[in-house]
């Protein structure tokens, strides 16, 4: 989207100019708009341009804002027994934290050579 049919988007707000000429007019595009990146989204501009601006002004960042990000769970984020012994070559291991063990060594060889 051009910068002037961004702007002709919201013609019920009032008109700011771009660049700033002072800080009040570079803290009107913070209340009015937002962050950096809003604003450079808004004009059409990198986030640079308007880091700029903002610096030659004096007037601080806006704080970023969270997002809460839910994560849903992965199909196939969990390991099949199949997939875990060929991850681990074979090899078996116990959890030591949990109350049953999970997998074991196997069992040593009935028969031991005894040494002459």
């Amino acid at each position: 989207m051009s910068r002037q049919c961004r702007q002709k988007s919201n013609p019920d707000r009032e008109d700011l100019n771009w660049p700033p000429t002072s800080d009040v007019e570079m803290i009107g595009w913070q209340h009015r708009v937002g962050t950096d990146l809003e604003i450079a989204r808004h004009l059409g501009l990198s986030r640079a341009s308007i880091y700029g601006q903002r610096v030659k002004y004096g007037v601080p960042a806006l704080p970023r804002k969270k997002r809460a990000r839910v994560r849903e769970k992965q199909p196939g984020a969990r390991l099949t027994r199949f997939e875990i012994t060929r991850l681990y070559a074979g090899r078996r291991y116990e959890n030591q934290t949990a109350a049953t063990p999970l997998l074991r060594e196997a069992a040593p060889a009935p028969y031991m050579i005894a040494a002459e």
